[in-house]
């Protein structure tokens, strides 16, 4: 399975440079990802200021409840 990724505001989806992603319980591999190409600084201050500013406007309880539906999720 391919593992694309939500950065700075788009979708990323592994390319040549993709890595394997393992099973924390079998070791299995489970999906591939990308970890080249992207510019951690854009993706910082994306996360800060576009992200950090969202969770912010939650409460404690509207965040929790987040976590839950996507704990509960299944793909």
């Amino acid at each position: 399975m391919k593992l694309d990724s939500f950065i700075s505001g788009h979708w990323i989806s592994p390319g040549k440079d993709s890595i394997e992603m393992h099973s924390a319980v079998t070791g299995d591999v489970v999906a591939h990802s990308t970890s080249g190409g992207i510019d951690m600084r854009e993706t910082l201050a994306y996360a800060r200021n576009v992200g950090g500013k969202n969770l912010r406007r939650l409460t404690f309880h509207q965040r929790a409840d987040m976590l839950k539906k996507l704990a509960q999720a299944t793909i």
